[in-house]
């Protein structure tokens, strides 16, 4: 049976995804369960998160925030690697905390730049280390909250229930709005804005450009003040 998905005019409706796959459920016969977004790390997740602590040497109090810089469908959803680097910085330098880019196979290079250009100690990256789902999983459950493009980390991080401050430019936030997710959507003040293409068709890419590392480093602070009663150092 196929589920279609809503449209209006021959041009899909912002619809959460959460809303559809459990259509998509109800449609194989399986009762229609709860909207909250859960997943489970399992001991093997956590092994290869302490590999990487124990690798990188990362502070093991807590303070450490997740960057990831992915976008596997185009890119049209990524955050400049300099953008990135700078939001690290002020990381490390104001908040006190260490930052790891996170990172899968096809992000290696990139995820390298970020730490790189961002020219401090306590800014790592896992471009080095034994990747996959598993590493992704345990590093994440591991870290205060993360900054994320609208890729599969920052979904995992918002199943692990992290609070996450998501840079959205061709994405509406209707498609990932799930009332159980914390943290922050930040956008640009542009007419683009929620094209949903791969590659942006006007060739500027002000949706992603516009949005400042001090506007996501204010969502940060903000972020931690709401959930951590106490953050720093």
């Amino acid at each position: 049976m196929r589920i279609p998905a809503p449209r209006m005019d021959g041009r899909p409706v912002p619809t959460p995804m959460v809303d559809y796959y459990l259509k998509l459920a109800e449609a194989v016969g399986c009762t229609a369960g709860s909207r909250r977004l859960e997943l489970g790390v399992t001991e093997g997740d956590r092994r290869r998160a302490d590999e990487v602590w124990k690798n990188l040497g990362l502070r093991d109090d807590g303070c450490v925030i997740a960057l990831n810089s992915s976008g596997a469908y185009g890119a049209a959803k990524l955050w400049p690697a300099e953008y990135f680097a700078e939001l690290a910085r002020r990381i490390v330098d104001e908040l006190q905390h260490d930052v790891l880019v996170i990172c899968g196979p096809a992000e290696r290079k990139t995820a390298g730049e970020i730490a790189w250009l961002a020219a401090r100690d306590r800014v790592f990256s896992l471009a080095d280390q034994h990747l996959g789902l598993s590493t992704s999983k345990g590093c994440l459950a591991r870290c205060r909250l993360a900054v994320s493009t609208d890729s599969g980390p920052r979904h995992i991080a918002a199943a692990l229930g992290k609070p996450v401050i998501t840079l959205l430019g061709p994405t509406l936030p209707a498609w990932i709005d799930n009332p159980t997710v914390c943290g922050a959507h930040v956008r640009a003040k542009v007419d683009c804005l929620g094209c949903g293409r791969r590659q942006c068709p006007l060739g500027h890419h002000r949706c992603m450009k516009e949005l400042s590392p001090a506007l996501v480093f204010g969502h940060v602070v903000a972020t931690l003040n709401k959930h951590y009663s106490v953050w720093a150092a």
